[in-house]
Protein backbone atom coordinates (compact mmCIF):
# COMPACT_ATOMS: atom_id res chain seq x y z
CA UNK A 1 0.00 0.00 0.00
CA UNK A 2 1.13 3.85 -0.69
CA UNK A 3 1.21 5.98 2.25
CA UNK A 4 -2.23 7.89 1.09
CA UNK A 5 -3.50 4.72 0.82
CA UNK A 6 -2.96 3.70 4.54
CA UNK A 7 -3.98 7.39 5.44
CA UNK A 8 -7.38 7.18 3.85
CA UNK A 9 -7.80 3.61 5.34
CA UNK A 10 -7.27 4.71 9.26
CA UNK A 11 -9.55 8.44 8.76
CA UNK A 12 -12.08 5.30 7.44
CA UNK A 13 -11.89 3.30 10.30
CA UNK A 14 -11.92 6.16 12.84
CA UNK A 15 -14.76 7.29 10.78
CA UNK A 16 -16.50 3.96 11.85
CA UNK A 17 -14.95 4.55 15.30
CA UNK A 18 -16.93 7.36 15.44
CA UNK A 19 -20.24 5.71 14.32
CA UNK A 20 -19.93 2.99 17.02
CA UNK A 21 -19.01 5.32 19.66
CA UNK A 22 -21.94 7.20 18.94
CA UNK A 23 -24.47 4.72 18.79
CA UNK A 24 -23.35 3.79 22.41
CA UNK A 25 -23.96 7.21 23.97
CA UNK A 26 -24.46 5.57 27.59
CA UNK A 27 -21.67 3.40 27.51
CA UNK A 28 -19.05 5.73 25.55
CA UNK A 29 -20.39 8.71 28.07
CA UNK A 30 -18.28 8.71 31.13
CA UNK A 31 -15.01 8.08 29.39
CA UNK A 32 -12.43 10.49 28.84
CA UNK A 33 -9.74 10.80 25.75
CA UNK A 34 -7.40 8.64 26.73
CA UNK A 35 -10.13 5.90 27.15
CA UNK A 36 -11.92 7.02 23.56
CA UNK A 37 -7.70 6.99 22.01
CA UNK A 38 -7.00 3.42 23.79
CA UNK A 39 -10.17 1.69 21.93
CA UNK A 40 -9.75 3.33 18.62
CA UNK A 41 -5.95 1.45 18.74
CA UNK A 42 -7.81 -1.39 19.16
CA UNK A 43 -10.34 -0.67 16.61
CA UNK A 44 -6.94 0.24 14.10
CA UNK A 45 -4.82 -2.87 15.72
CA UNK A 46 -7.08 -5.05 14.28
CA UNK A 47 -6.75 -3.65 10.74
CA UNK A 48 -3.04 -2.57 10.49
CA UNK A 49 -1.42 -5.52 11.53
CA UNK A 50 1.37 -5.28 9.71
CA UNK A 51 2.32 -2.10 11.02
CA UNK A 52 0.49 -1.55 13.95
CA UNK A 53 -1.35 1.63 15.40
CA UNK A 54 0.65 3.26 18.23
CA UNK A 55 -0.64 5.39 21.52
CA UNK A 56 1.41 8.29 22.74
CA UNK A 57 4.33 7.97 20.42
CA UNK A 58 7.03 10.22 20.35
CA UNK A 59 7.37 11.91 17.89
CA UNK A 60 8.71 15.76 16.28
CA UNK A 61 8.65 17.72 19.86
CA UNK A 62 6.31 15.67 21.59
CA UNK A 63 3.88 12.62 21.99
CA UNK A 64 1.10 12.19 19.31
CA UNK A 65 -2.34 10.51 20.63
CA UNK A 66 -1.98 8.12 17.61
CA UNK A 67 0.53 7.51 15.09
CA UNK A 68 0.48 4.55 12.50
CA UNK A 69 4.11 3.83 10.37
CA UNK A 70 4.90 3.12 7.37
CA UNK A 71 8.21 2.20 5.35
CA UNK A 72 10.15 4.45 8.78
CA UNK A 73 7.97 7.47 8.59
CA UNK A 74 4.21 7.63 9.82
CA UNK A 75 1.27 7.38 7.58
CA UNK A 76 -1.08 8.99 9.99
CA UNK A 77 -0.55 10.96 13.36
CA UNK A 78 -3.75 11.81 14.80
CA UNK A 79 -4.42 13.78 17.82
CA UNK A 80 -7.35 13.33 20.31
CA UNK A 81 -9.81 16.37 21.73
CA UNK A 82 -12.69 16.83 23.76
CA UNK A 83 -14.34 19.99 22.03
CA UNK A 84 -14.71 22.45 25.19
CA UNK A 85 -14.76 25.73 22.27
CA UNK A 86 -12.81 26.24 19.32
CA UNK A 87 -9.69 27.58 21.19
CA UNK A 88 -9.85 23.45 21.80
CA UNK A 89 -9.66 23.03 18.37
CA UNK A 90 -7.07 25.99 17.16
CA UNK A 91 -4.78 24.57 20.01
CA UNK A 92 -5.05 20.80 18.89
CA UNK A 93 -4.37 21.82 15.44
CA UNK A 94 -1.22 23.82 16.61
CA UNK A 95 -0.18 20.89 19.08
CA UNK A 96 -0.68 18.48 16.46
CA UNK A 97 2.01 20.25 14.20
CA UNK A 98 4.66 20.28 17.16
CA UNK A 99 4.81 16.22 16.81
CA UNK A 100 4.71 16.40 12.75
CA UNK A 101 8.47 15.70 11.97
CA UNK A 102 9.34 17.35 7.81
CA UNK A 103 8.28 13.76 6.40
CA UNK A 104 4.99 13.64 8.62
CA UNK A 105 2.01 15.54 6.07
CA UNK A 106 -1.09 13.03 6.68
CA UNK A 107 -3.40 13.92 10.05
CA UNK A 108 -5.77 14.18 12.00
CA UNK A 109 -7.53 16.00 14.60
CA UNK A 110 -10.65 13.27 16.20
CA UNK A 111 -12.89 16.07 18.20
CA UNK A 112 -15.73 13.89 20.84
CA UNK A 113 -18.06 16.39 21.27
CA UNK A 114 -20.72 15.62 24.06
CA UNK A 115 -23.27 18.89 23.68
CA UNK A 116 -26.44 19.25 22.04
CA UNK A 117 -26.31 21.09 18.82
CA UNK A 118 -23.42 18.97 17.35
CA UNK A 119 -23.91 20.29 13.95
CA UNK A 120 -23.36 23.75 15.14
CA UNK A 121 -20.21 22.44 17.06
CA UNK A 122 -18.89 21.13 14.19
CA UNK A 123 -18.71 24.12 12.10
CA UNK A 124 -17.37 26.21 14.66
CA UNK A 125 -14.52 23.72 14.61
CA UNK A 126 -14.56 23.82 11.01
CA UNK A 127 -14.17 27.56 10.80
CA UNK A 128 -11.28 27.36 13.56
CA UNK A 129 -9.16 25.30 11.57
CA UNK A 130 -9.98 27.86 8.92
CA UNK A 131 -8.77 30.47 10.93
CA UNK A 132 -5.56 28.48 11.86
CA UNK A 133 -2.27 30.79 10.49
CA UNK A 134 -1.24 27.58 9.14
CA UNK A 135 -4.64 26.86 7.24
CA UNK A 136 -4.17 26.97 3.23
CA UNK A 137 -7.47 25.73 1.36
CA UNK A 138 -10.32 23.22 2.26
CA UNK A 139 -10.54 20.42 0.51
CA UNK A 140 -13.40 18.59 -0.48
CA UNK A 141 -15.42 16.13 1.88
CA UNK A 142 -17.71 13.43 0.69
CA UNK A 143 -19.74 13.65 3.94
CA UNK A 144 -19.09 16.91 6.10
CA UNK A 145 -20.91 15.63 8.88
CA UNK A 146 -18.20 12.85 9.28
CA UNK A 147 -15.08 13.80 8.07
CA UNK A 148 -13.63 17.75 7.11
CA UNK A 149 -10.52 17.87 4.78
CA UNK A 150 -8.04 20.41 4.91
CA UNK A 151 -4.34 21.17 3.64
CA UNK A 152 -2.68 23.44 5.68
CA UNK A 153 1.06 24.97 5.22
CA UNK A 154 3.78 23.01 7.39
CA UNK A 155 5.04 25.37 10.00
CA UNK A 156 9.04 24.36 9.15
CA UNK A 157 9.11 24.42 5.19
CA UNK A 158 7.28 26.83 3.05
CA UNK A 159 7.27 23.75 -0.20
CA UNK A 160 5.30 21.43 2.20
CA UNK A 161 2.06 20.74 2.72
CA UNK A 162 -0.02 18.91 5.46
CA UNK A 163 -3.44 17.03 4.90
CA UNK A 164 -5.69 17.85 8.06
CA UNK A 165 -8.81 15.64 8.49
CA UNK A 166 -11.46 16.71 11.10
CA UNK A 167 -13.12 13.57 12.33
CA UNK A 168 -16.11 14.36 14.57
CA UNK A 169 -17.44 12.02 17.23
CA UNK A 170 -20.90 13.04 18.32
CA UNK A 171 -21.69 11.23 21.77
CA UNK A 172 -25.29 12.12 22.79
CA UNK A 173 -26.02 12.56 26.54
CA UNK A 174 -29.58 12.54 26.59
CA UNK A 175 -33.02 13.47 24.78
CA UNK A 176 -34.27 16.74 26.53
CA UNK A 177 -37.89 16.90 26.86
CA UNK A 178 -38.56 13.60 25.88
CA UNK A 179 -41.15 11.55 27.53
CA UNK A 180 -39.65 9.32 29.92
CA UNK A 181 -41.49 6.01 29.13
CA UNK A 182 -41.04 6.15 25.21
CA UNK A 183 -36.94 6.43 26.40
CA UNK A 184 -37.77 3.41 28.83
CA UNK A 185 -39.14 1.55 25.80
CA UNK A 186 -35.91 2.32 23.78
CA UNK A 187 -33.64 0.80 26.23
Amino acid sequence: MLEEDIYEDVLEKLELFAAAVGRLPVTMAGLGEVDYRNIALVVLNSNFHLSGARGEVFNGLGKSDVAVPWRGRNAFIGEFKKWDGPKVVTDGVSQLFTYLTWHDTKAALVLFIKERNASELIEKADKAIRDHPLFEVTLPSPEPDTRRNYKLLSPTDDQRRVHLALLPVVITKSIPNADPDLLQNLQ
